[in-house]
């Protein structure tokens, strides 16, 4: 018999999931989260998930690897659709620092700025091994940076806009 890592079977199962019940999946917390080991998910059964070391659901088992990764919960739960608004949701706010780093004019700024983007794409790599979303700490971190970040880019450029407004057009051009 072949020993797989328990993250190997939840990315395989919660691609299964999202196939099977295609577009949206097994539902929220019937796979992947919390909830899904509060009652112990019939998918786990299902899926044969309920025979591996880890995510066995047994309350004897001190070991308990269910919510350990991010993404096949999100997979598995909201399905290929899901997942993909999902998806979209989560980088949406990094897209916007992206171009608004480029705008800055000051260099502190844009350290600051360049600073809160890499922590947000450590997160989303981690987030592919940990459950880095559904952690309330790292969660706040993660965007509360992002957001004070977004603050700036956006103070940024209204201070630039409001500069351009008020010096356009009132001097003659020569």
């Amino acid at each position: 018999s072949e020993i797989r890592p328990v993250i190997q079977f939840a990315y395989i199962t919660g691609w299964r999931i999202a196939w099977d019940y295609f577009p949206f999946g097994a539902g929220v917390g019937l796979f992947g989260g919390h909830a899904s080991t509060i009652q112990y998910s019939e998918f786990y059964i299902r899926y044969g998930l309920d025979r591996v070391w880890g995510l066995s659901g047994d309350p004897a088992a001190s070991v308990n690897f269910v919510t350990d990764a991010f993404f096949p919960h999100v997979i598995g739960a909201l399905g290929f659709m899901g997942a993909a608004l999902y998806l979209g949701s989560l980088l949406y706010p990094g897209a916007l620092m992206v171009r608004g780093t480029r705008r800055l004019a000051s260099p502190s700024t844009r350290i600051v700025v360049t600073a809160a983007l890499l922590v947000f794409v450590e997160a989303l790599a981690e987030s592919f091994a940990a459950p880095i979303y559904e952690v309330s700490f790292p969660c706040y971190f993660v965007f509360g940076l992002a957001g004070l970040a977004l603050s700036v880019v956006r103070a940024a450029g209204a201070e630039s806009s409001e500069f351009r407004a008020v010096g356009s057009g009132d001097a003659p051009e020569r």
